[in-house]
């Protein structure tokens, strides 16, 4: 998320904030997107390297290049995705052991802490997006990027 912020792609050239303060809504957002997914059974789909079109359309022309150079050997494409399906109850196991969204929130809350795309400058329509956008920043193993090989019922 901090990067996100950084780069300042389009629909997101509002936001700000000191670097801790990004990390800390992308970990809030992870957390509700993980336990959203683990209430879901995943469904392996193929991969699909990202396109420039894509790219371009999220990161705008300006900063095209260096993501699509940033993942032009995706980790996603060195592994088989029904292996994610294989061991879902393992990583459910694992997302289930995380804080709870409320537990996350009132701890956010309690410290003063900004925890929600609105609080550095974020639409919160976008919340969903930004995940999505943020994985493909770093070219890294993530269960965010890694619904890119996933469909979830």
């Amino acid at each position: 998320m901090a990067h996100l912020v950084e780069m300042k792609p389009p629909r997101f050239e509002k936001a700000e904030g000191i670097h801790g303060e990004c990390v800390g809504v992308g970990t809030f957002a992870c957390i509700r997107e993980y336990h959203k997914l683990a209430g879901m059974k995943p469904k392996a789909k193929p991969f699909v390297p990202l396109t420039r079109d894509w790219v371009v359309e999220k990161f705008g022309e300006r900063l095209a290049d260096g993501i699509m150079k940033e993942n032009e050997n995706d980790v996603l494409g060195t592994f088989d995705p029904q292996n994610i399906v294989d061991h879902w109850d393992e990583i459910k196991a694992m997302l289930d052991a995380l804080p709870s969204v409320a537990e996350m929130e009132k701890l956010y809350s309690d410290c003063g802490c900004k925890y929600l795309p609105e609080h550095i400058g974020i639409d919160p329509a976008l919340a969903d997006e930004m995940l999505d956008i943020s994985a493909a920043i770093r070219n890294r193993l993530t269960l965010i990027r890694m619904k890119r090989v996933l469909d979830f019922e």
